[in-house]
C-alpha cells in the first residue's frame, strides 16, 4: 500500500516541477523582456497561457513590435515636466495620481485583470500652459482659419456626451452648446452601466435612464484612456456592447465615436500601455465599429499629437489633460470635424 502512495506523491511532485520549470521559461524568458504578467504564479502560468485568450492577446501583441498592433517594448526616454508652472492655478491642484484601479464591471461580467495596474487619471489640469514656447508645431488645427470654420454651438443642443475626466473638463472648461454631459473621472467601458452620476435637470441618473428619458440626435463616445491596460478583446468586448446598447436604446440617433486622446512622452514611459503605438491599435478597434452612415469616427491625434504621436508637454500640466485653452481649441476642433463629416 505504501509504494503506490509514494509512487502518487512523486509523480504529483514531479508534475510540479515540470510545471515549474515551464512557468519559470514562460515568465523570465519570454514575458520579463515585456515586463507582463510578472506577479503571477509559476505553476498557473502555463494553464493561463493556454486558456486565457486576452492574455495570449496581449503577448502577441508585445512579442510582435514590427506590427501596426504591437506595443512598443521599451518607452522613450521622459522629457520631463514643464520648466515653468502654470501662471494660474485652479482651485484644487493635482497632486499624486489615485492609485486605485478602474472601478470593476459587474460581477456577471468582469474583466481579466490588466496587464499593468492603470493609473487613474487626476480630477482636474491647471487652467493655463506654461510660458515657455511650443517645441512641436502641432496641434494642426487653426480655428482663425476661415477654412476650419466649424458648426454652430447650437448644432450640439440635442447631443449627448459619455466620457471620462477629459470629457468632464471640457464640460467645465469648454461646454458645447445644451448637450448633455454624462462623465466622470474614472469612467470605463466595463462600469459606464452602472454608475449614478448627478446631471442638471435630471437629478442622480444611471446612463440607461438618460438615454431612456431623453431624445438625441447626437451621442459621442470617449472612453478608453483609464482602461487601456486591460487585454484587447475584453476592452473591445466591452465597447462594442456599450455602442450596441445606444444604438438599441437611441436607434435614430447618430453615433460618434472619438479615438483615445494620446499623452506626453513622461506619462507613456510610466506604463507601455500609455504608449502610442498602443493606443493607436485600440484606435483602430474602435475605429473599425464605425460604419461612415449612422456610426462615425473621429481622431483628435491627427491634429494634437506631435510628429511621434505624442501630446506635446506644453499642452497639459500632467501628460493627460488638456490645460483650460486646449480644452476650448478641442471643443472648436469638434465644431469643425463634424462639419467635414456632413453629420
Amino acid at each position: 500500500m505504501k509504494k503506490p502512495y509514494l509512487l502518487l506523491v512523486i509523480s504529483l511532485i514531479a508534475a510540479a516541477l515540470v510545471l515549474t520549470g515551464i512557468g519559470a521559461y514562460i515568465k523570465y524568458a519570454i514575458l520579463r523582456p515585456y515586463g507582463l504578467y510578472q506577479d503571477e504564479n509559476l505553476i498557473a502560468l502555463p494553464f493561463m497561457l493556454i486558456s486565457d485568450k486576452g492574455m495570449q492577446c496581449v503577448i502577441r501583441d508585445a512579442m510582435h513590435p514590427t506590427e501596426p498592433s504591437a506595443v512598443p517594448t521599451q518607452p522613450p526616454e521622459s522629457t520631463g515636466e514643464p520648466t515653468q508652472p502654470p501662471t494660474e492655478k485652479p482651485t484644487e491642484e493635482p497632486t499624486e495620481e489615485p492609485s486605485e484601479e478602474p472601478t470593476q464591471p459587474p460581477a456577471t461580467d468582469p474583466p481579466p485583470e490588466p496587464t499593468e495596474k492603470p493609473t487613474e487619471l487626476p480630477t482636474e489640469p491647471p487652467t493655463d500652459p506654461p510660458a515657455e514656447p511650443p517645441t512641436d508645431p502641432r496641434p494642426g488645427f487653426d480655428p482663425e482659419d476661415p477654412e476650419m470654420e466649424g458648426v454652430p454651438e447650437s448644432w450640439f443642443d440635442d447631443v449627448l456626451f459619455i466620457g471620462d475626466s477629459r470629457t468632464e473638463e471640457m464640460r467645465d472648461y469648454a461646454r458645447l452648446g445644451k448637450a448633455d454631459y454624462f462623465c466622470a473621472v474614472g469612467l470605463t467601458v466595463f462600469d459606464v452601466d452602472q454608475k449614478a452620476l448627478s446631471l442638471p435637470g435630471m437629478g442622480t441618473v444611471t446612463l440607461d435612464q438618460v438615454l431612456s428619458e431623453n431624445q438625441y440626435g447626437k451621442i459621442f463616445i470617449s472612453l478608453g484612456i483609464n482602461e487601456c491596460g486591460y487585454p484587447m478583446d475584453s476592452l473591445m468586448g466591452a465597447y462594442t456592447r456599450l455602442v450596441e446598447k445606444i444604438r438599441d436604446r437611441q436607434p435614430d440617433a447618430t453615433v460618434v465615436l472619438q479615438g483615445i486622446m494620446t499623452v506626453s512622452r513622461k506619462k507613456a514611459a510610466s506604463a507601455t500601455y500609455f504608449q502610442p503605438a498602443h493606443l493607436q491599435l485600440i484606435n483602430e478597434r474602435i475605429k473599425a465599429l464605425a460604419d461612415g452612415k449612422q456610426i462615425y469616427y473621429i481622431d483628435v491625434n491627427d491634429s494634437f499629437a506631435d510628429s511621434e504621436g505624442y501630446l506635446p508637454d506644453y499642452m497639459s500640466g500632467d501628460g493627460c489633460h488638456l490645460y483650460a485653452k486646449y480644452n476650448v481649441l478641442w471643443a472648436d476642433w469638434l465644431r469643425y470635424i463634424v462639419k467635414t463629416l456632413n453629420i
